[in-house]
């Protein structure tokens, strides 16, 4: 269906014999697919996964693209349509839920963990004023408190740079206190609170004093809970996070 070369048998033997050598081993899974329900998903979830004793899950939403053989198959007749939103946001809550239970902590966007020094070393450990670096050709990029980049594209131009000693950056941006005001507000959609009075000690204001309508609508629609510490999600915009997010980009 998604012309995935290993079949998910064959993803459960590797996994088994990294583990055997000692390998750490993560696994991607996918939801809301053609013909999937919740009790599939939540099996899918327990079995390719928590049972496998996995270091690392991530899930993400099935999307289907404009264009693309899925949507052609879908629109056919030829797949059954995904869930509705409704069961979308169910299979969201169980791939947050079962995991946590599990004994795995949430870290980044939509990973889990069990690895101490995961959660240390995530690229979102300290967001917006730790640092990332990375060292790959193509869209990557990286950040070092107000600093980012982006590494150059083309594969030959990227190997020549570092062969000569240049740093293979195509794009570099400074970022303003007005865009990591911003970006210290984004810490909610990586399920980290945002500190008042770090806040206060950066920028010299508070969180509701530079978005008092964002977070005031925030607020009253119950997806923000504050007090004289901190911002964070309530369990209805855990939901909704990256809708959350928008009101700060």
């Amino acid at each position: 269906m998604l012309l995935i070369p290993d079949s998910g048998e064959h993803a459960e033997e590797i996994i088994r014999k990294a583990r055997k050598l000692g390998l750490y081993a993560c696994i991607d899974l996918m939801y809301n697919l053609p013909g999937q329900t919740l009790e599939t998903w939540r099996e899918d979830i327990k079995k390719k996964a928590i049972e496998l004793e996995v270091e690392g899950i991530e899930c993400y939403p099935l999307e289907i693209y404009p264009g693309t053989l899925l949507e052609m198959q879908v629109k056919k007749g030829l797949l059954p349509q995904p869930q509705d939103w409704k069961t979308e946001a169910l299979m969201y809550i169980e791939a947050l839920e079962l995991p946590t239970k599990a004994g795995y902590t949430p870290v980044g966007h939509d990973r889990f963990t069990r690895v101490e020094e995961h959660i240390e070393e995530s690229c979102v450990h300290g967001w917006p004023w730790a640092g990332q670096l990375t060292t790959v050709a193509g869209c990557f990029m990286g950040y070092i408190g107000r600093y980012s980049y982006q590494n150059i594209a083309e594969v030959n131009k990227y190997i020549e740079y570092v062969k000569n000693g240049v740093f293979p950056i195509a794009k570099l941006h400074s970022a303003t206190d007005e865009d990591m005001m911003r970006k210290m507000m984004q810490r909610l959609y990586i399920w980290l609170p945002v500190n008042k009075k770090e806040f206060k000690a950066r920028f010299g204001k508070l969180p509701e004093e530079a978005f008092p309508d964002a977070i005031k609508r925030l607020k009253d629609k119950g997806l923000i809970e504050i007090d004289d510490n901190e911002i964070r999600l309530t369990k209805l915009g855990d939901i909704w996070r990256i809708n959350i997010v928008w009101e700060f980009i």
